[in-house]
């Protein structure tokens, strides 16, 4: 069950993240506050090939051991 409900917290913030992506105007998204900083959508990027790479496996392999 513990199982389940962190499944569904991971989701849910997922979901969460994907509104608010979704209501930001693409211009914004592709802004970078400074030369040594990234963007919105850099930063979207980086969590979601790092997610699938590393997190995500990683999540799965925990939850069934």
């Amino acid at each position: 069950m513990k199982k389940l409900r962190a499944i569904d917290k991971f989701n849910k913030k997922v979901s969460e993240c994907l509104i608010v992506l979704e209501k930001t105007d693409s211009e914004q998204i592709s802004i970078s506050p400074s030369q040594d900083a990234w963007s919105l959508s850099e930063l979207y990027d980086h969590i979601m090939r790092v997610a699938r790479t590393y997190q995500i496996p990683n999540f799965k392999k925990a939850l069934l051991h």
